[in-house]
């Protein structure tokens, strides 16, 4: 048998050690000397450590990783407000207790591990000390995740603005008749008439010149925008269009021009 301390400032990890002791695997006793909390615990020796740092980690790792993400939006910029704030903070938690987070479930083992090999050399440890020192790099990897899910609501807020402004303009615009677009796959595309002839001054080409498209699209204002061609081969701003455009976008289920965009042949 053999017997290794951990040291507490609070109960936090007697649950874990009590369903230990209720199942009959470890021995656990408590002591209380000055602002710490002893917890004594025996058992068979080759597998006493494990067990114990096992369920305390299961025990107190949800709520610190919790801590940890709080502490981390406390940084977060300042024009995410509180609300925004907030949803980082959710979303964080979210993905730490998702099923996915493959992450979190490594960290955890990982921790249980470390906390093992700590009872194993020292015999003796301060849970507070053991998540401060030992466990760093996993709070440097929630203050990324922490700090990616904020520029993320930043880059979704200011894409809101943007495809809000975008619409104002475009209702004040007079509608044009109606343009086609072709997607052409790897990024190319052309703007048609319903005849399918280019227009002089539209502009065609490859998705670095998407900008230049949407601004095209919003100088003209059509009434309708058709768009041909296999969702695969749209361009990458198709999606921004249609958020533009909402119900002035329609997708084509097969054409002419569809057809020639698939087997290559040039545009009438």
């Amino acid at each position: 048998m053999r017997t290794v301390a951990l040291a507490t400032v609070d109960r936090g990890v007697v649950h874990g050690l009590e369903g230990l002791a209720r199942a009959g695997r470890v021995r656990v006793r408590r002591r209380r000397r000055g602002d710490l909390t002893w917890w004594l615990c025996t058992g068979d020796q080759e597998r006493l450590c494990r067990q114990v740092a096992e369920a305390v980690v299961e025990s107190v790792l949800v709520d610190w990783e919790r801590a940890q993400v709080v502490r981390a939006v406390g940084g977060v910029p300042g024009q995410l407000g509180r609300d925004g704030a907030q949803a980082v903070a959710a979303t964080a938690l979210a993905r730490l207790s998702g099923e996915e987070s493959t992450g979190a479930l490594r960290w955890r083992r990982q921790a249980a591990r470390r906390l093992e090999e700590l009872l194993e050399q020292e015999g003796t440890v301060v849970l507070e000390g053991f998540l401060t020192f030992r466990l760093r790099d996993y709070r440097r990897e929630l203050e990324i995740l922490v700090d990616r899910l904020a520029d993320d609501l930043l880059l979704e807020r200011e894409h809101r603005e943007f495809v809000a402004l975008l619409r104002r303009f475009l209702r004040e615009r007079q509608s044009s008749p109606e343009l086609h677009l072709v997607a052409e796959g790897e990024g190319r595309f052309r703007l048609v008439d319903r005849d399918g002839r280019r227009l002089d001054g539209l502009p065609d080409g490859h998705r670095e010149q998407e900008d230049v498209l949407i601004a095209a699209l919003l100088s003209l204002a059509p009434r309708l925008l058709v768009v041909h061609g296999r969702e695969r081969r749209r361009p990458g701003g198709f999606k921004t269009l249609r958020e533009i455009f909402e119900d002035r976008v329609s997708e084509c289920p097969g054409c002419e021009l569809c057809r020639s965009e698939e087997t290559g042949r040039a545009e009438p």
